[in-house]
C-alpha cells in the first residue's frame, strides 16, 4: 500500500476514534446504567468480539500491510484513492451520527429510559418501519403506506409484543 494512502486512512481512522470516544464519554455522563444483558448473551458476546477482530485487524493492517500481503490484491493507485474517498465520507457520515444521536448514544441495543426518537441529521435519510408521517408531518406508530420493510413484524410466528420496539 502506498505510503501517503496508508497515512490517511490513519489520520481519518485516528479522527473517527477521537470523535467517538468524545460522544460516549458525553453520553456517558448521564449516570444512567444500562443492563447490557437484556441484549442476550449471543449479542452481547458475538457483538462485541465481532468488532474486536474486526477493528483489530483494521488497526494491524495500518500499522504493518505487509502480514496481510497475503490478500492484497494488485489495482492502480487511482482506485486505491477512491477507496480511500469512500472511506472519508464513511467517517463524515459516522461522525453526524455521534453528533445526532447526543445523549441517546449507547454501547448496547438497550434504549435508554429518556431517549427521544432521532428523526433529523443522517437519521432522516433512514426509513423507521414502525412511524411513519402523515401528510400534516405528524408521527404515527404503525407501517408507512407502501413499506415493504415491515411486513415481518405481521407474521404470527414472529409477531412480538412491540415492547421490545417502544421509543
Amino acid at each position: 500500500m502506498p505510503e501517503p494512502i496508508r497515512q490517511t486512512l490513519i489520520a481519518l481512522s485516528f479522527a473517527f476514534i477521537a470523535v467517538g470516544v468524545y460522544h460516549r464519554i458525553l453520553a456517558a455522563q448521564s449516570g444512567e446504567s444500562l443492563d447490557r444483558r437484556q441484549e442476550g448473551w449471543p449479542i452481547l458476546i458475538g457483538m462485541r468480539l465481532a468488532g474486536l477482530a474486526t477493528f483489530g485487524s483494521a488497526a494491524v493492517w495500518l500499522w504493518n500491510p505487509s502480514w496481510f500481503a497475503w490478500a492484497a490484491v494488485p489495482m492502480p493507485e487511482w482506485a486505491r484513492w477512491i477507496g480511500v474517498a469512500g472511506f472519508a465520507c464513511t467517517v463524515v457520515w459516522l461522525m453526524w451520527m455521534f453528533h445526532t444521536l447526543g445523549p441517546n448514544l449507547t454501547d448496547t441495543v438497550v434504549t435508554r429510559r429518556a431517549a427521544t426518537f432521532v428523526d433529523h441529521g443522517p437519521y432522516r435519510y433512514v426509513s423507521e418501519p414502525d412511524v411513519h408521517r402523515n401528510p400534516d408531518g405528524r408521527r404515527e406508530p404503525g407501517p408507512r403506506p407502501g413499506n415493504l420493510a415491515a411486513p415481518h413484524r405481521w407474521h404470527p410466528v414472529l409477531l412480538d409484543s412491540g415492547e421490545a420496539h417502544a421509543h
